[in-house]
């Protein structure tokens, strides 16, 4: 089932949830060019910068389309994003019941 969830900029994220995974697309808008960090990348244009962990330490650089198991630097950038299993639960019902205010 795929739940999408627009933000007041104009973006909006795509939420395709399996059993035990979810897969999320976010469609940034032009408001958002130079104002994001984290998961998603930087969304300035930089790729080397696009690897940011969560700890705020950017290691290796972004090709575009490389997935974990492709590239090394891609696998720890996500594993440091990543929910712990205790979380994970909160985390989705925090997303599908989101309202803007």
């Amino acid at each position: 089932m795929i739940h999408q969830v627009h933000l007041p900029t104009g973006a909006y994220l795509d939420f395709l949830v399996g059993k035990h995974w979810i897969n999320m697309h976010l469609h940034a808008s032009s408001d958002d060019w130079q104002s994001t960090v984290g998961l998603c990348g930087t969304f300035d244009g930089d790729k080397h910068n696009d690897l940011l962990h969560r700890d705020g330490i950017t290691t290796g650089r972004a090709e575009h389309g490389a997935a974990c198991g492709d590239n090394e630097d891609v696998c720890r950038f996500a594993r440091s994003w990543r929910y712990s299993s205790q979380h994970q639960h909160t985390f989705l019902k925090d997303i599908l019941s989101f309202t803007p205010g």
